[in-house]
C-alpha cells in the first residue's frame, strides 16, 4: 500500500466527521433563524395589540 492510500485511508473518517459537522452546524442555524423569526412576529404581534389596546383607552 502506498503511502497516499494510507493517508487517505487514515483521513476518511476525519472527512465524514467535518462533513457531519458541518451539516450539524448548518441544521442549527437554520434552526436559530427558525427560533428568532418566530419571536420577531410574535413581538410584532404583541406590539400590535398594546398599540390598539393604548389607541381605545386615548379614545375613551
Amino acid at each position: 500500500m502506498s503511502a497516499t492510500a494510507t493517508t487517505t485511508a487514515t483521513n476518511a473518517p476525519a472527512a465524514a466527521e467535518r462533513t457531519r459537522l458541518a451539516d450539524d452546524f448548518a441544521s442549527g442555524i437554520q434552526a436559530s433563524q427558525l427560533i428568532g423569526a418566530a419571536a420577531v412576529l410574535a413581538g410584532g404581534l404583541l406590539a400590535a395589540v398594546l398599540l390598539r389596546r393604548a389607541e381605545r383607552s386615548e379614545a375613551a
